[in-house]
């Protein structure tokens, strides 16, 4: 990891809607350009898949992780760690699921 992250919002939204541009006024410039050309780009090299809704998230860097912590081994799935867990500058982290509460 070399950041921490929070969500500012979550947007629910047609890719294809010839309405997209106007939706999403309401986003600082900076904000809208990043989603639409997103969602442009991925329209043109990848495509969407068969539904017409997609869930975005506009994301604010909180964080820099400067020593990269990473989990000991790779994992399937999603996990869950401590705040001070990342930020307490480990190379190496440990789930919270796998801390001894004894």
């Amino acid at each position: 990891m070399d950041a921490l992250y929070s969500v500012q919002c979550e947007l629910v939204l047609k890719h294809g809607d010839p309405e997209l541009e106007n939706k999403v006024n309401y986003l600082d410039s900076e904000t809208k350009n990043r989603l639409l050309g997103y969602i442009y780009e991925r329209r043109n090299k990848f495509g969407f898949e068969k539904k017409e809704e997609f869930k975005f998230y506009i994301l604010k860097e909180e964080r820099q992780l400067d020593h990269f912590p990473a989990p000991k081994e790779t994992l399937q799935g999603h996990t869950y760690y401590t705040y001070d867990e990342i930020t307490c500058g480990k190379k190496i982290i440990t789930r919270e699921t796998d801390k001894s509460y004894s």
